[in-house]
């Protein structure tokens, strides 16, 4: 009777090593789950090289390769040192996965734009762009 035992728990070991080795399958009932396509976030900045005052932040959300246009966007300034109120952005879909805002820099220094998309199936991303150097505008 130990045999007999022992020969299943190695077969049934070999299974779940083979299934767990199957893509796209869940151990134990082989029910097949997909899993969500890859989120892209990406964010740019204008100008390039900010300096205190007005930019645009230019977000591109992308779901295996294809433009997102239903999702709410976030973006919040934040100085890279306590202290300093967050500056929030307000983005508009402007179609083909791109949100745009209009930010205000409102002193030199080090800033982070923390980007969030909030998905309409509740999937969310976020990203991070650091600006280094902002600096004060030219008189």
């Amino acid at each position: 009777m130990r045999r007999s035992r022992g020969v299943r728990l190695v077969g049934l070991a070999a299974f779940v090593t083979a299934a767990g080795a199957c893509r796209g399958f869940t151990v134990g009932w082989g029910v097949e789950s997909a899993a969500p396509p890859p989120i892209d976030l990406t964010c740019a900045l204008r100008p390039d090289h900010p300096v205190v005052g007005p930019a645009l932040v230019s977000c591109a959300l992308r779901e295996a390769g294809r433009p997102v246009d239903d999702a709410a966007v976030q973006v919040v300034g934040l100085m890279t040192h306590p202290g300093m109120t967050p500056v929030p952005v307000a983005t508009m879909a402007r179609g083909g996965g791109r949100y745009d805002g209009p930010f205000s820099f409102t002193m030199p220094g080090d800033w982070a734009l923390m980007v969030t998309a909030r998905l309409r199936d509740g999937r969310r991303v976020e990203t991070r762009v650091d600006v280094r150097g902002v600096q004060a505008a030219a008189r």
